[in-house]
């Protein structure tokens, strides 16, 4: 068994890199600057105390599997950081070439590419036991020069027996509805993401789409017959196919 390494600061230093070397923020942890071009610190809080340090006992154990497993298509651990006598987080890979889906400002043609290379990375991730969940364009990365497309925040998957920690927005309420995280789960959010990026003009946030009956309508236009009975199934979320929409889409 490969075992993740770990990381240990002082206090002082600890506080240091958070004072000074602060590159993002989340809903639950802090990055951080390493001082090495291609690694960052994730330091962990908790979201609701707002509490430093804080990492849970699930986060650790999917990062120390994500390390064994060396998972492709991901942003990868490299070893976890203690501080003190906290457990404060990990470090994990940089590249400065990567920039967030949200950023690249796509043409549609390579939008509908990223779009069908991310349905085959969680397809992927699916057959390791993974399910992603918090699918959207920030927590999906396109380097500049390669094209490479890679996932970040592998902290909050789910990942066989450990649960995703934190669920935000559509998949919050997709899971209320459904009831579960399973198979099912990553191609509806993708679904979403997907009639997001090929509608930006469209306001409504994800969620309401699917209050509004998806307003299949208005996204027919965008897809081939098959995928019309795949958008009517997510009205209502118990009856979703569990089918991945891209593969539809009209060019």
């Amino acid at each position: 068994m490969n075992r993740i390494p770990n990381i240990k600061l002082e206090w002082d230093e600890y506080q240091k890199i958070i004072s000074c070397q602060r590159y993002s923020a989340g809903f639950e942890s802090i990055i951080c600057k390493t001082g090495e071009q291609n690694s960052l610190y994730k330091f962990f809080c908790d979201s609701f105390k707002k509490n430093f340090p804080y990492m849970s006992n699930n986060k650790l154990q999917k990062v120390s599997k994500l390390y064994e497993m060396q998972l492709p298509y991901s942003v990868q651990p490299l070893a976890t950081v203690t501080a003190g006598n906290y457990l404060v987080g990990y470090k994990m890979t940089y590249d400065p070439n990567n920039i967030s889906l949200s950023r690249a400002n796509l043409p549609r043609r390579e939008i509908i590419d990223v779009l069908k290379r991310t349905k085959t990375i969680l397809e992927y991730f699916a057959i390791r036991d993974i399910t992603y969940g918090d699918i959207r364009e920030d927590n999906i990365l396109f380097n500049t020069v390669t094209g490479e497309i890679l996932f970040c925040d592998m902290d909050n998957i789910r990942l066989g027996e450990y649960p995703i920690d934190l669920k935000l927005l559509c998949l919050a309420d997709f899971v209320k509805k459904y009831g579960k995280v399973d198979e099912k789960t990553d191609a509806y959010i993708h679904n979403l993401l997907t009639l997001q990026l090929l509608n930006s003009h469209w306001v409504l946030p994800p969620i309401e789409w699917v209050d509004e009956k998806l307003r299949i309508d208005f996204f027919s236009s965008d897809f081939e017959r098959p995928a019309i009975s795949i958008l009517e199934s997510m009205v209502d979320q118990k009856n979703f196919t569990g089918e991945y929409i891209v593969q539809y889409v009209k060019k």
